[in-house]
């Protein structure tokens, strides 16, 4: 009788990671080293196996892929998708895996803990090294092709709440000649010459099916709205619009938001849409208004028009309550 040698079992490989907090860590299975397109991959991997550690520690995980409002270096708002977002006593922790240990990903994390102060949180790492911080210079964290929403999981609701485009707060505020209503008007402009290429990136990033693009693609709004239900930076829940003739609003909660997160957020969006366009110019790409001809109809002429009612309609008397661009919780209208 011949016996079968007993073939050895590969054990899996263990990889420690380094963080630059005192906090207890386990080793994890399934790190992919060395390639930067695995971050979903190992942010999975770093939730799982260091949820418990991060317990013991006191921070608790609160959600994964949070688009956190920020600052960049320059003062300019931005919007940071945080991997995975933790919190202990009111205390935010944004935390990055990283697969490797280089000058370029620590230069990443030097940006990141910089805006993450301003924002009064504090900045996380993990990586199979120590980063070579004392040898890195920051690097811009804005990215042109990044909208930070995510879609609201199918099944769940939106906090009850009125949804709004803008809401006067005090009996003397008015649209026209504001910050809010300046804002407002210069997105409106890029609209009606890049709303297209914004189409495209929108979905790319909430509608499902359709994976992010690293380049510049044209999707025309509908002609009738369609309202989307994403939580946007800040875990702030918000509901989208879209169509033809009013181009894309954005609709906050009235009582769940502050004025200034909504302006940060517009400030993005005209960031975002500006770099777009650039990107398409240096492509050599018409815009929207050059492809389409002239339109009286464009969300520009729609938002100014709509501006100049709003103002008209608004008394010191009659503020409280007045909504431009309202949206019930359920259901919605346009």
């Amino acid at each position: 009788m011949f016996w079968k040698k007993k073939q050895s079992v590969a054990q899996p490989v263990l990889t420690p990671l380094h963080c630059n907090m005192d906090w207890p860590s386990e080793p994890v299975r399934l790190w992919s080293l060395g390639r930067r397109d695995d971050l979903d991959r190992n942010t999975s991997e770093l939730i799982a196996t260091q949820e418990r550690c991060w317990r013991e520690a006191g921070p608790v995980l609160r959600t994964s892929e949070s688009p956190q409002l920020a600052v960049d270096e320059g003062g300019r708002d931005l919007v940071l998708s945080v991997p995975a977002l933790l919190e202990r006593a009111g205390q935010p922790f944004w935390v990055f895996p990283y697969p490797l240990a280089d000058t370029e990903l620590a230069g990443h994390f030097l940006s990141v803990q910089q805006a993450a102060a301003r924002a009064g949180a504090t900045a996380v790492y993990y990586a199979p090294e120590p980063l070579p911080l004392d040898g890195a210079a920051p690097t811009p964290l804005f990215n042109p092709f990044e909208l930070a929403l995510r879609p609201v999981p199918s099944g769940e609701a939106l906090p009850a709440d009125d949804y709004a485009m803008w809401w006067p707060e005090h009996a003397e505020d008015r649209l026209g000649g504001s910050d809010y209503g300046d804002l407002l008007r210069r997105i409106y402009a890029l609209q009606d010459r890049y709303g297209s290429l914004l189409g495209g990136v929108l979905r790319s990033r909430i509608m499902p099916g359709f994976p992010p693009s690293s380049s510049v693609s044209r999707v025309f709004f509908p002609p009738s709205v369609v309202f989307f239900k994403v939580i946007g930076p800040g875990e702030l829940p918000m509901q989208v619009s879209v169509c033809q003739e009013k181009g894309l609003r954005f609709h906050f909660p009235v009582k769940l938001s502050t004025r200034s997160q909504r302006l940060a957020s517009l400030r993005v969006m005209e960031r975002h849409l500006a770099a777009l366009g650039a990107q398409a110019e240096a492509d050599g790409l018409q815009d929207d208004a050059a492809l389409l001809g002239p339109d009286e109809e464009s969300p520009g002429a729609w938002w100014s028009a709509l501006q100049r009612f709003a103002d008209r309609r608004l008394t010191e008397q009659d503020w409280q309550g007045f909504q431009v661009g309202r949206v019930l919780n359920l259901p919605p209208e346009s």
